[in-house]
């Protein structure tokens, strides 16, 4: 008897529906072909669920109703769902309006799957139940009324049960197709609008207006009037925000690159202005000289320079611009301008200190200044007169002895005190005499604890790694490399040049 009950085609009708609704609310698409005709466009397959439901529930109420006595026609009808169904598997989709673009979560890990198949399953466990109350009723019938027609009795109880069931049956999946419907248009519809523009939004933030125009009218069909409208309109917002914040940032970021760039083309001049080929003089037997400047930034205010006023004198100066960056640059390349050009004129140091300073405090609205070792060495004599204009005092290492710092008097720097007098020293060179002039980039070079690297360090590390060497040219490298193992893990923070200058007689 049971599988006569649910052997009947009407039930067959109901797993059908099933499999429709399934098909109708889940993330299983029909294949989309890529040549797409005129007249499939404009069909909303859509339509054809709603056909087949209503086909169902007329040819269950026609077979247990018996309005229509010849069942050839009930037997078309159902023949007639099933090329409905045909038809909504197989056709393609092409009209872009009746469809929504699939995430990336797809089936019932997805928003959608799981609320399709939590309802789907309410309401199979509640038809399910029904037919076991069926089943129990028809049972519990039969054994209380034993003295009545078995046949007739069963007719009319099933009649009376089975159409119960379905009206049940269909009550509970149209209620079940109106929630999904409801939950599609209110949640999910919303919440893929917002993710597929979320996600193209991430693959391209520049947009034209056209395009913002076409994101704005997808948030303006989010009428949900909950949170997730208000999220729409906040993406919205943050989507213009972030935008205006690229557009300013590419504005800023070429005026970087132009900047790098000038800032390139700066230091390309700067350092050719600097003397920075060695063997500087290669023809000369009398004397050695190397000098080197690594700025902190892409252009410093360190320079040193040197040159022979006549054949048997050498001029050479090392000095350091306040600041850093382009003014500090500028103001070098002022400052090495005047120095050369006033001691090619003359060979009084002291005369010539005086007018450069004089010459660097006229004008000087920025109040930068330049600290200087400044010397001319006699290469016959090997008397070297010098002045010190606030400059770090260099250190000397006399024939076969070592490193020690010369006794200098500080004079005033230079381009702050107009008319300031200064002192000029001399001292007498001998054979192999090195002289070891730097900036304070070299002795305030900081490690990781923030300790500088000092003057001490920087005398013991010359009488430790450089004393042997008879290349003058191989202690700049010994000295860069010991101030980059100190300051492992610091950036540098000032300009660090060093001038050697050794006496050969």
């Amino acid at each position: 008897m049971i599988l006569r009950f649910l052997n009947n085609y009407n039930f067959q009708v109901i797993l059908e529906m099933l499999i429709l609704i399934i098909l109708s609310t889940t993330d299983i698409k029909p294949h989309i072909p890529r040549s797409k005709t005129n007249i499939l466009k404009n069909v909303n397959y859509e339509y054809i669920v709603y056909l087949m439901a209503l086909l169902s529930v007329i040819l269950i109420l026609i077979s247990n109703n018996n309005f229509i006595e010849n069942k050839i026609l009930i037997i078309l009808g159902l023949a007639f769902i099933y090329v409905l169904l045909f038809i909504f598997i197989c056709m393609p989709i092409v009209n872009k309006v009746n469809t929504v673009e699939i995430s990336k979560i797809r089936g019932v890990f997805s928003i959608k799957g799981k609320i399709t198949v939590g309802l789907l399953t309410f309401g199979i466990v509640f038809i399910v139940i029904l037919c076991i109350v069926a089943y129990v009723s028809i049972e519990a019938a039969l054994g209380f009324n034993t003295n009545i027609n078995i046949t007739e009795h069963l007719v009319v109880k099933y009649k009376k049960i089975y159409l119960t069931i379905c009206i049940f049956g269909y009550l509970v999946f149209g209620l079940t197709l109106l929630a999904l419907r409801y939950v599609e248009s209110k949640i999910i519809i919303p919440i893929q609008i917002l993710f597929n523009s979320v996600e193209e939004f991430g693959r391209n933030k520049h947009y034209d207006k056209k395009k913002q125009e076409e994101i704005k009218e997808e948030f303006a069909l989010i009428k949900t009037g909950d949170e997730i409208e208000e999220l729409a309109i906040a993406f919205e917002k943050m989507m213009c925000q972030i935008q205006s914040y690229v557009k300013n940032l590419s504005t800023v970021t070429e005026k970087i690159q132009k900047e790098s760039t000038e800032l390139s083309v700066a230091k390309n001049i700067q350092s050719a202005i600097l003397p920075k080929a060695f063997e500087a003089f290669p023809e000369r037997k009398d004397f050695n000289i190397v000098a080197r400047m690594n700025p902190a930034k892409e252009i410093g205010g360190d320079f040193y320079d040197f040159f022979l006023i006549d054949e048997d004198k050498l001029a050479f100066v090392i000095a350091d611009v306040s600041g850093k960056g382009v003014p500090a640059a500028l103001f070098m390349m002022i400052s090495k301008t005047i120095i050369k050009n006033l001691l090619k004129s003359s060979s009084d140091i002291e005369d010539v200190v005086e007018k450069v300073n004089n010459e660097l405090s006229e004008n000087n609205d920025t109040f930068m200044f330049v600290t200087s070792f400044l010397g001319i060495v006699d290469l016959k004599t090997g008397i070297m007169t010098y002045v010190n204009a606030g400059h770090n005092p260099p250190l000397i290492k006399r024939n076969n002895d070592k490193f020690n710092y010369m006794n200098v008097k500080n004079n005033c720097i230079l381009a702050i005190m107009p008319q300031a007098k200064f002192e000029k020293q001399e001292l007498q060179l001998e054979e192999g005499d090195i002289l070891f002039a730097y900036t304070d980039g070299v002795t305030e070079a900081m490690d990781i604890n923030g300790d500088l690297y000092g003057a001490g360090k920087l005398r013991d590390v010359l009488n430790e790694k450089c004393t042997q060497s008879k290349d003058i040219y191989e202690i700049i490298p010994l000295i860069e490399e010991s101030i980059d193992e100190y300051c492992i893990g610091e950036d540098q923070t000032d300009d660090v040049t060093i001038l050697i200058f050794q006496y050969i007689g």
